[in-house]
């Protein structure tokens, strides 16, 4: 069901996104942040990512921490790295999927935009600096 909810507000927003009236709001800009990243998750992975930040109940619940679990989640399932390449050289290694570096590069500028416009804000910052590192990780 996470899942589903996931999609539906990617779906829905899509075409939102650059929206100028919508630019001021920076909370839901930041929910579109992540279910763009989550458009193409696993369920599981998606729950992840849909996890509470910030409410002091669990220690693993920073957006940091939520896209090292999720990176992590990908990996032990076998669907972080793409599949079917073809490697000209042996000394390449696999390279993290297309589809999620694609996403996660969406959601950077997304959550850039949120930090930009509110510079204080602790929770925006995070979620643009976690996203880059898991980006580039």
């Amino acid at each position: 069901q996470i899942d589903h909810a996931g999609k539906e507000i990617f779906q829905s927003t899509r075409g939102h996104v650059n929206n100028e009236g919508l630019a001021v709001f920076t909370p839901i800009r930041l929910t579109i942040g992540i279910s763009t990243i989550t458009e193409f998750l696993p369920p599981s992975a998606t729950e992840i990512m849909s996890r509470q930040t910030y409410s002091g109940m669990k220690a693993d619940e920073t957006p940091f921490d939520l896209v090292r679990l999720m990176l992590a989640h990908l990996e032990e399932r076998g669907s972080l790295v793409s599949t079917g390449s073809i490697w000209i050289n042996k000394s390449e290694r696999p390279v993290v999927d297309e589809s999620l570096t694609d996403v996660m590069r969406v959601a950077i500028s997304i959550f850039r935009h949120c930090k930009e416009l509110e510079p204080r804000n602790l929770q925006y910052w995070s979620w643009y600096v976690a996203a880059v590192c898991g980006r580039v990780c």
